[in-house]
């Protein structure tokens, strides 16, 4: 009994640690450099990271080496400006 309690207590805790970490990541705004854009599969990387955008931010036009500033919630884009 003991050590099914023990396994659930250490269960709780890292399910508890990998959730605050995910709700840690809080919407941000960046400014940085577009070093490849993929539309199709809805992909960007700025400044030497890998975004997923959002139907929106995919339709705004944006090309490599273009100075951005993009709002970046949990790894995507969901606004992009030039």
């Amino acid at each position: 009994m003991l050590k099914k309690l023990v396994v659930l207590v250490m269960a709780l805790a890292v399910m508890t640690t990998f959730g605050l970490s995910t709700l840690a990541k809080a919407e941000e705004i960046i400014k940085a450099k577009v070093e490849a854009v993929n539309k199709e599969a809805k992909k960007i990387v700025l400044d030497s990271k890998e975004y997923s955008m959002t139907d929106e931010a995919a339709q705004v036009q944006v090309d490599v080496g273009d100075e951005v500033e993009a709002t970046v919630d949990n790894d995507v884009v969901k606004e992009i400006k030039k």
